[in-house]
């Protein structure tokens, strides 16, 4: 596997987020059913099911785009993204896709040698999922770094984080370690 898969476009198996009704599967295999979360607290806190328990939920293989590089290798999971394709959203949105007018969304023209994949897509930022080094099945594509930043400043935005403070401060030392050599 490719160490810096930053900016990569992977297929990997992805979980669908764990939601009611929780399927949870016991020690000895059987499953029990809770229609909400507050019945399933409750069965742990009655020892009915353990603390860290098995829940059972949908995946599938899909393409995502890993967010990080791990050159390194020293965590095994990675912050990725999901791509929708075009097709799937209604006219309006896809236009709005296309003319880089959706804050949420960024778009991958049809490109199978650079992208991997054989129609439009979007990277929707609001999918934000971890996935597991174990879980990637190929590299497809990748995105250009001129990508990748405008992913990062839509990512930032849909998840409300103020970049204004640490680019000051970059500025600032810029500009000091600017005079310190002059």
């Amino acid at each position: 596997m490719i160490a810096d898969l930053r900016g990569a476009i992977v297929w990997a198996t992805t979980t669908f987020q764990p939601e009611a009704p929780f399927r949870v599967m016991s020690s000895d295999g059987s499953i029990a059913v809770f229609a909400t979360a507050a019945e399933l607290a409750d069965a742990i806190g009655h020892h009915e099911v353990p603390v860290t328990h098995t829940c059972l939920i949908d995946a599938k293989i899909r393409p995502v785009v890993i967010l990080q590089g791990r050159p390194r290798g020293a965590l095994a999971d990675y912050a990725a993204l999901k791509l929708t394709r075009l097709v799937k959203l209604s006219r309006l949105e896809r236009d709005r896709v296309r003319a880089d007018a959706s804050p949420d969304r960024l778009y991958l023209p049809e490109d199978p040698a650079k992208y991997g994949l054989p129609t439009e897509n979007a990277v929707d930022v609001n999918s934000l999922v971890r996935v597991h080094r174990d879980a990637i099945v190929a590299v497809a594509g990748r995105l250009d770094p001129q990508q990748v930043t405008t992913l990062g400043h839509k990512l930032a935005a849909a998840l409300d984080i103020d970049l204004r403070g640490p680019i000051r401060e970059g500025v600032m030392a810029h500009l000091e370690a600017l005079r310190r050599d002059a």
